[in-house]
């Protein structure tokens, strides 16, 4: 035999057994894509099936109620159609304020809060200024400079002295006394009177005169207290109130 047809013999075995082998492979995905395809209409008939059983349903229900509508008069019908469309229009409305209540509730909930914040800040705005400031009038521009002093050094010595804050600006013919205690603002009131009156806004002077509203302060406070107390029915030791 020649050696072409020694070589060629093989050859042709492994090229027919390869196809042998493609065409088992072939035939085996063609047949598990046939399974698959099967099964998926299957499961679509199933959803086909239930669809119409539950369609059947449906209209058998409809017919009876028409069953029952055609044996009626029509005022009796038109009145169970009438009924049957409130039942509807019930649930659709109530589910509608269902899902609407809390958005309602919160939008209710925000403008009254920015409602209270505003009114609080206006009220807050006018009482500060009216709890935390009181005026004093003076003679004359000119008894501002001796309220200052050289340097500030007076205004100062007063500040310290009552732990107030005094504000002379542009306003002709007065002094802002300002403090978040009112006691320690009108002692400061009283005292800033009496520096006026004498004449002296000597750090000193600022000194002596604070200290002696201070002592009058403290029976003036005591007799306001006492007179809320009885007011309101409450008793109180008279003792307990001491300096």
């Amino acid at each position: 035999m020649p050696e072409k047809n020694r070589i060629s013999g093989p050859r042709s075995w492994i090229a027919a057994n390869t196809l042998s082998t493609n065409n088992r492979t072939g035939s085996r995905s063609a047949s598990e894509c046939w399974r698959a395809h099967k099964k998926n209409l299957a499961e679509r008939q199933k959803v086909i099936d239930s669809r119409e059983v539950e369609l059947e349903r449906v209209l058998q229900d409809e017919q009876e109620q028409l069953y029952k509508i055609s044996g009626l008069e029509a005022d009796a019908a038109k009145e169970m159609l009438l009924d049957r469309l409130e039942r509807t229009l019930k649930q659709d409305t109530g589910a509608l304020l269902l899902k609407h209540e809390a958005a309602l509730k919160e939008k209710q909930e925000e403008m009254a809060r920015e409602i209270v914040g505003m009114a609080a800040q206006r009220c807050a705005s006018t009482h500060t200024s009216e709890m935390t400031v009181s005026t004093v009038d003076i003679p004359n521009d000119e008894m501002k400079g001796r309220i200052i002093g050289r340097e500030g050094r007076n205004i100062r010595a007063f500040e310290k002295t009552t732990g107030v804050d005094v504000i002379v600006d542009d306003t002709p013919g007065v002094v802002v006394v300002s403090a978040f205690d009112k006691v320690r603002r009108e002692t400061a009131r009283l005292a800033f009177v009496k520096l006026i009156q004498d004449g002296r806004s000597t750090p000193p002077e600022s000194t002596r005169w604070s200290r002696k509203p201070r002592r009058r302060w403290t029976p003036i406070s005591r007799g306001w207290a006492q007179e809320a107390c009885q007011e309101i029915g409450v008793m109180i030791c008279t003792n307990a109130w001491c300096t």
